[in-house]
């Protein structure tokens, strides 16, 4: 037995060191995934990178375009590994909104999770919405889903954006371009919502008090709020939103946080408090 574990681990850490590249073929050949779509040699791979420096990974054995190695690892691991977005569907093909769809990791986990799902993913910066498409289009499970060049907001029209090439461009008045922008209560009322996902960096309570009413069309969402760093907080705003609609919520802490805040050390970086605020109904 002690042999045959030891023969074992060898022949892991074998694996481990071939490329996915050269693994993925055979994969193919004999109809099987990743377990969690990311090899770990892959993933060891993408640690060694500098933020923000474009490569293409391999996910679920298809080319995945990732623009910033830290924030993709992080996702990779907050959805397909932790599922995080997980829920309980109310129908047979459940809606489902990607609000802040970035480059497609979540939509990728929701065509996969829930095939018969209707999947809408919005993302304002017009870069990584092109790379959304390219790593949706080469997955067959993501062919029906919308992927939607827009910001959302509290108005439909156009809105000035700030991008950074990555997962923190927002909706900001200094914003160098100008996106097209739907109002958010409308998607909503349009219909009833299983699920949606809200990552729009700072702009969330914005958003939520003006669709406050519509929210009764969601059953279940996930919120990540972002606290900027000096500013009057929102999260109690926030909750309170959520709240007046209804919904019951979790908190978890999320990324870059304020380790010492009795002591009144400023964190560094845009927000210094992060929390991603799963809701479901009563």
């Amino acid at each position: 037995m002690l042999m045959s574990r030891r023969t074992h681990n060898l022949v892991e850490n074998l694996l481990s060191s071939v490329p996915e590249q050269l693994k993925a073929p055979f994969r193919e050949v004999l109809g099987k995934d990743h377990p969690e779509g990311l090899a770990r040699s892959e993933r060891r791979r993408l640690q060694r990178l500098l933020p923000k420096t474009p490569t293409v990974t391999t996910l679920y054995g298809r080319p995945w375009v990732v623009t910033d190695a830290p924030s993709f690892l992080g996702a990779h691991h907050d959805i397909f590994v932790e599922q995080q977005y997980r829920f309980r569907p109310d129908s047979a093909a459940p809606r489902i909104l990607d609000v802040g769809a970035n480059i497609g990791v979540a939509s990728l986990y929701f065509a996969r999770q829930y095939p018969t799902a209707r999947i809408e993913a919005f993302e304002a910066d017009p870069a990584l919405h092109e790379i959304l498409v390219r790593n949706l289009s080469v997955h067959h499970e993501c062919a029906k889903v919308r992927a939607l060049s827009t910001a959302v907001w509290t108005c439909n029209g156009t809105i000035p954006f700030r991008s950074d090439g990555a997962d923190g461009g927002a909706i900001h008045e200094q914003g160098a371009m100008r996106v097209p922008a739907l109002r958010l209560a409308d998607v909503l009322a349009e219909s009833p919502v299983d699920f949606m996902k809200l990552d729009i960096e700072g702009a969330e309570c914005a958003v939520l008090d003006d669709c406050s009413s519509s929210l009764r069309n969601v059953n279940a969402l996930i919120v990540e709020y972002h606290g900027p760093s000096g500013a009057p907080p929102q999260l109690g705003r926030l909750l309170r939103i959520l709240e007046s609609a209804g919904f019951r919520y979790h908190l978890h802490p999320e990324g870059m946080s304020n380790p010492h805040p009795l002591a009144g050390i400023v964190s560094p970086g845009r927000f210094e408090l992060q929390v991603n605020i799963s809701c479901i109904r009563e």
